[in-house]
């Protein structure tokens, strides 16, 4: 028998806490985390078509939270966990030469 070595991330965005789980068939390993500090989320298009929202924070590391194929989905998905965390929104897939800034 053998298995594969899986990493899951979890965020509980109301405690602003994530986890990154490692599975090995059925154990699973990874301790809730911590944000020292959130700093944004940004939209943006990959070199292979698609859309990611990713979450930056402590200054410089960030989490991909998903990858779409459809612009809209991905902004909807990156405002609306912008404004669960109150934090700023970066629209860098518009226009990859002129990153906005979105109201919220």
């Amino acid at each position: 028998m053998t298995f594969s070595l899986v990493r899951d991330y979890h965020f509980d965005f109301e405690n602003k806490k994530y986890k990154v789980e490692k599975c090995v068939g059925p154990l699973k390993f990874g301790k809730w985390k911590a944000f020292k500090k959130l700093e944004y989320i940004s939209i943006f298009k990959n070199g292979k078509g698609f859309y990611e929202v990713n979450l930056w924070y402590n200054r410089n590391k960030h989490f991909n939270i998903t990858t779409l194929d459809t612009f809209q989905d991905c902004f909807e998905i990156g405002k609306s966990i912008a404004e669960k965390l109150k934090i700023n929104f970066l629209d860098a897939a518009t226009d990859p030469r002129n990153s906005l800034w979105i109201k919220l």
